[in-house]
């Protein structure tokens, strides 16, 4: 039996999880066009491609679109002719000739417990959340962390986060 992988949690309109390749990404703008102010015409999965209208002035504009996992995934040749905007999930590919939707960065959006995590595991943001929502002591100034010029070892990294979990955990549970 095959393995289950799902992207990240998004629960919004009956989808659960984010995607994981492009179809899926067809499938979440499809339930979310009209929100997102678009008026679905035509789908055609052998692209994907989808032939879209969005209103402008006193009219709709055709909108010949394609759908991709990353926007890098459509650095292809002939991929992009005949297209107005790539549709996606992660947007990675800014030199992009043609507009881009991220769907992504509607749904997931990065706490500031989650950024605190990803801080101590290594891994950043684009958008940082503000000092003030980062701050676990209310009214103390944080000094941000000396960037190590040694590699942190498996052992050490993972103590690290267990360290942090717990402050967490604590700093939470009255919460809950």
């Amino acid at each position: 039996m095959a393995k289950s992988i799902v992207g990240p949690v998004i629960n919004s309109r009956g989808i659960i999880y984010g995607p994981t390749e492009k179809f899926g990404v067809m499938f979440i703008f499809a339930k979310l066009a009209d929100d997102l102010g678009f008026f679905l015409e035509e789908i055609n999965p052998e692209g994907p491609k989808a032939i879209l209208r969005r209103e402008v002035n006193n009219g709709l504009e055709r909108v010949d679109s394609i759908f991709a996992f990353k926007s890098s995934d459509a650095n292809h040749d002939d991929y992009l002719t005949d297209c107005d905007l790539l549709i996606c999930w992660n947007h990675d590919w800014q030199e992009c000739p043609v507009e881009v939707m991220e769907l992504r960065s509607r749904f997931v959006k990065t706490s500031a417990a989650r950024f605190a995590l990803d801080k101590v595991v290594g891994k950043s943001h684009k958008s940082a959340p503000d000092s003030k929502s980062l701050s676990i002591n209310k009214g103390k100034e944080e000094e941000p962390a000396q960037e190590s010029e040694n590699p942190v070892n498996r052992d050490e990294l993972q103590q690290r986060f267990n360290k942090t979990i717990q402050e967490i955990d604590e700093k939470i549970k009255d919460l809950f």
